[in-house]
């Protein structure tokens, strides 16, 4: 009888699955020329480009429907800043020293207009005598993400050069962290119809990963990244439970976090894990879970032994 259901739950599943997926690209497609177009004004009016703090961007007209097609796999954990796109010819220099005294753990990831990671820089590899860190970069137009970890209530993002010139200034930002924890809980849970049909076929991308192309599913379900971040992920339905086991020892060493989003991909709760054994709420719907751990140096390991179990209610 269970298999029954599931073969005829199957074939209304995978068809809605597929016209969410391709309604996902068609909106992405669209929102990203409309994205391009602002730019291109925008480079063009000369204006002075300064660091954005996320919650002030999602903030603006359309820039949840950005976000949620650019990176909806929310991160609840940092403070994090944009800035550019910066017209770049061989280098970009960081004054990261600004950026070491507002967090324990940082990186800046460096990327292309399409989205893709070019490089990154991070607390992990700067050390505190240094000021400035530079990093070469082939001709192009770049976009920085920050983020903060574990970050105080007043935080600085860095002044930046490009090619030797100053071109972004430093900005501090008061209760920043406080602010995006404001907005994600005005989002905690929404389940607008656009937004579950943007994002169905994902919680069924990553139910049946192990019937599909791993790397397939990973390209499309990891949010656009930090380098530097090791992802562990799921899918749970209603009334479940997910069970986190490791060396308590790797908790000296790195920091971890999960969150839970719901089928429209909006975050349902996040938390850090600060214990072997850690073990979540019953979930209140479907949805996937996201672990992202992020390690406090460069002696790490590059992968950790963590084990997730599912539990029933």
């Amino acid at each position: 009888m269970n298999r029954a259901m599931a073969t005829f739950g199957l074939l209304w599943t995978v068809p809605l699955s597929l016209l969410s997926f391709a309604f996902f690209r068609f909106i992405r497609s669209r929102i990203r020329k409309a994205a391009a177009k602002f730019v291109q004004k925008k480079m063009e009016r000369n204006e002075q480009v300064e660091w954005i703090a996320l919650s002030e961007f999602l903030a603006q007209p359309m820039a949840l429907p950005y976000q949620m097609v650019s990176g909806p796999r929310w991160n609840c954990h940092a403070v994090i800043g944009v800035v550019g796109p910066l017209d770049v010819k061989s280098k970009v220099s960081i004054k990261v020293d600004q950026a070491q005294k507002s967090a324990k753990q940082w990186t800046i990831v460096f990327y292309e207009p399409s989205l893709a990671t070019r490089t990154f820089i991070s607390s992990a590899e700067v050390s505190g005598s240094e000021s400035w860190q530079d990093i070469s970069l082939e001709p192009g137009r770049y976009s920085l993400a920050l983020r903060y970890y574990n970050s105080g209530d007043k935080v600085s993002f860095p002044a930046i050069k490009v090619d030797g010139e100053n071109k972004v200034d430093e900005r501090c930002v008061d209760q920043e962290y406080e602010n995006y924890q404001s907005f994600l809980k005005k989002i905690q849970n929404s389940n607008k119809f656009f937004y579950r049909a943007l994002h169905y076929y994902v919680y069924n991308l990553v139910y049946w990963e192990k019937w599909l192309s791993k790397s397939f599913v990973k390209n499309e379900f990891l949010p656009v990244g930090n380098p530097e971040t090791i992802f562990h992920y799921g899918a749970l339905q209603r009334g479940q439970k997910i069970q986190v086991h490791f060396d308590s020892k790797l908790l000296e060493e790195a920091h971890i976090y999960i969150a839970y989003d719901n089928l429209a991909s909006f975050p349902v709760f996040w938390e850090e894990i600060t214990s072997s054994g850690y073990e979540s709420v019953a979930v209140p719907c479907k949805g996937y879970y996201l672990i992202r751990m992020h390690y406090k140096s460069q002696n790490r390991k590059a992968s950790p032994d963590i084990e997730t179990k599912v539990l029933a209610n």
